[in-house]
């Protein structure tokens, strides 16, 4: 599941999106400090169609997710496609460049006791029309 947010100091022609991503894992993980899953996210666009004088950029993300087990070893990576849609008060443009933030926080979710079964991963996304 994908949720995302507005960061009010966009500018014009871009905007700034805070992204949260939550997805569940096939095999359940121990929690503690030391033992977290490795989560990675690629966005890409697709093409940017313009409606009613808005520029809509469809945006794909790509979450790519390594849980550990408890001796060290990880289970084999989990991939996640997540699909949304910005909007821009646009009436013409050719490309949307995106760029990720540099830091995302990834913690544990769905926690029973010491066990997760899925993370929560938080970023932040940039999108600029040219």
């Amino acid at each position: 599941m994908i949720t995302t947010s507005v960061i009010p100091a966009s500018t014009a022609g871009s905007q700034e999106l805070l992204i949260d991503i939550t997805e569940k894992v096939c095999r359940q993980y121990c929690v503690n400090e030391a033992n977290k899953p490795v989560v990675t996210v690629d966005f890409s666009s697709g093409e940017v169609a313009v409606l009613n004088g808005n520029a809509i950029v469809p945006i794909t993300a790509t979450v790519t997710a390594i849980a550990p087990l408890r001796d060290g070893k990880c289970i084999s990576p989990e991939v996640y496609t997540e699909h949304f849609k910005v909007a821009f008060d646009a009436t013409a443009t050719n490309v949307a460049t995106l760029t990720a933030g540099a830091d995302s926080q990834v913690i544990p979710a769905y926690v029973t006791g010491c066990k997760a079964r899925g993370f929560h991963l938080t970023t932040s996304l940039t999108i600029a029309l040219a």
